[in-house]
């Protein structure tokens, strides 16, 4: 009698006590496994932007020491003109300015770019994009070749110390970007990326200041 009560028990199988623990446990596991996964594509989506950041920061030095001039963040990637007669139609709203007061002004005189970048073997001021090559990047019309966005589909942004390059009206808009935490302003040349939370100005910032 009591051997056919152990056998009973042995073909029964698992308790519904005993399922319920695993089915906790197996959730428990899931969970760790998807917190695990989501941190490293955080972390590596911050990686990302941090590289992206200096690699821009790099490439406006570049331009910098090239031309004389910063520029709009987009323009990094585009090849160097080789007319050395024909002045190219998308000089203006691009230039920028490093001696000026506040340093970081738009430069509007397109003669006067033309002078400094003009592909002339005699002129050590040409351009000699492309500086980098973007691997996302948006376009606001058909006049930019589009700007480079970070991880999370968001437009990197560049500062001078005058104040908020806009990429879209081709301007430098002083006294810097109003956020929900204040202006935002820089006292050196920054690429910014908004971060992880897609808001400007919030402790999860990604800058590059040169």
């Amino acid at each position: 009698m009591k051997m056919r009560n152990v056998l009973d028990r042995n073909r029964s199988g698992f308790s519904l006590l005993e399922l319920l623990i695993a089915m906790i446990i197996l959730s428990v596991l899931t969970v760790m496994v998807v917190f695990a996964f989501t941190k490293r594509a955080d972390e590596a989506r911050i990686t990302n932007a941090m590289n992206a950041i200096r690699e821009l920061a790099e490439g406006e030095e570049q331009i910098c020491v090239h031309t004389g001039f910063f520029t709009q963040l987009y323009y990094l990637d585009d090849p160097a003109t080789t007319d050395t007669v024909n002045r190219p139609n998308n000089l203006q709203g691009v230039f920028i300015n490093p001696k000026t007061n506040p340093a970081g002004q738009m430069v509007d005189d397109e003669d006067y770019i033309w002078q400094r970048i003009r592909p002339l073997p005699t002129n050590p001021n040409r351009h000699r994009g492309p500086y980098l090559e973007f691997k996302q990047q948006v376009t606001f019309d058909d006049n930019f070749n589009g700007t480079p966005v970070d991880p999370w589909g968001n437009v990197y942004m560049f500062f001078t110390p005058y104040g908020f390059v806009d990429p879209q009206l081709g301007v430098v808009t002083p006294g810097g970007v109003s956020t929900p935490s204040g202006t935002l302003t820089y006292d050196r040349f920054t690429v910014v990326s908004c971060g992880p939370d897609g808001i400007l100005n919030t402790s999860d910032d990604i800058k590059q200041q040169f």
